[in-house]
């Protein structure tokens, strides 16, 4: 029988150890959202880069 979890009851970091969810770091993932975009400059992709550190560590703790 299948079990049904709502997502308040469950983390990011359980979903990844329960599922082996891995980060997809391919560039040419959804691609279609990439299209037709204005080029960052090298500030803006450090900044990014940055964020997207932060979020992919914080995301695998529960927020209190």
């Amino acid at each position: 029988m299948v079990q049904v979890i709502q997502g308040k009851d469950i983390t990011l970091a359980q979903l990844i150890d329960e599922f082996g969810l891995h980060l997809a770091d391919d560039e040419q993932f959804f691609s279609e959202w990439q299209q037709d975009l204005p080029d960052l400059s090298d500030l803006e992709k450090q900044s990014l880069n940055e964020v997207k550190a932060e979020y992919l560590h914080l995301s695998r703790y529960q927020i209190l």
